[in-house]
């Protein structure tokens, strides 16, 4: 895949400095002592966790190499190998940063939509996921579940838990104000001009392994 970290890297510059407000998630190795299963990091596979400026990573080389085994083969068969193609495409076909506007007005900040029957069966698109991979291996978290995230829990006074739960809450999804310098860049409440809030799941003991995260959900959908 050409020049594609370097294709993404001038978007998300782009995106900065234009007129949109545009949310985005740092990615980085889970490395910091808070960041634990127990309060919804390191769980499902996760390749890293949020990080603040300065903390993320991101690849230094400018092609991705990808193949498919045996076992991917046999289960999801040429229909698999398509949909997973479709999804790197998406990457591939992005533009010169020449031929692009100023402010990435040609580039949607929705294009989801629900698929009722897919959720009923708990399945998810091949390409989907593979643009959701690939957008990890890039350093880019998922805004929407990190833009209220716990950093701490905590247990005061004698009645059990839920009672007397304490929780620290932080944020980590960063959308360009334009106030402060691209450098400077202030956590926000906003994805794309939504207003995210949250809840917090409290399972209190094990099983499962984690205990209590957040729930992110916008304000008004």
């Amino acid at each position: 895949m050409p020049s594609l970290v370097k294709k993404l890297a001038c978007l998300a510059v782009l995106a900065l400095g234009g007129q949109l407000s545009w949310g985005f998630a740092l990615l980085g190795p889970i490395n910091e002592p808070w960041q634990t299963v127990d309060i919804g990091y390191n769980i499902g596979g996760d390749l890293g966790a949020p990080k603040n400026i300065g903390d993320e990573y991101r690849r230094n080389t400018p092609t991705i190499y990808y193949s498919f085994d045996e076992n991917f083969l046999d289960y999801f068969g040429s229909n698999g190998v398509a949909a997973v193609e479709a999804g790197i495409a998406v990457f591939n076909a992005l533009p010169k940063v020449s031929e692009m506007s100023s402010n990435l007005v040609e580039f949607p900040t929705e294009v989801t939509r629900e698929n009722y029957l897919a959720e009923a069966l708990f399945l998810t698109d091949m390409k989907s996921w593979t643009m959701a991979m690939l957008t990890e291996q890039l350093g880019l978290a998922a805004p929407e579940r990190f833009v209220w995230t716990l950093h701490d829990r905590w247990h005061t006074g004698t009645p059990p838990c839920p009672i007397g739960m304490n929780y620290l809450i932080v944020q980590r999804n960063f959308d360009p104000n334009f106030i402060t310098p691209v450098n400077q860049l202030l956590p926000s409440s906003y994805v794309n001009g939504v207003l995210y809030s949250y809840w917090i799941s409290e399972i209190c003991v094990p099983p499962p392994a984690t205990l209590a995260t957040t729930v992110p959900f916008p304000v008004d959908p």
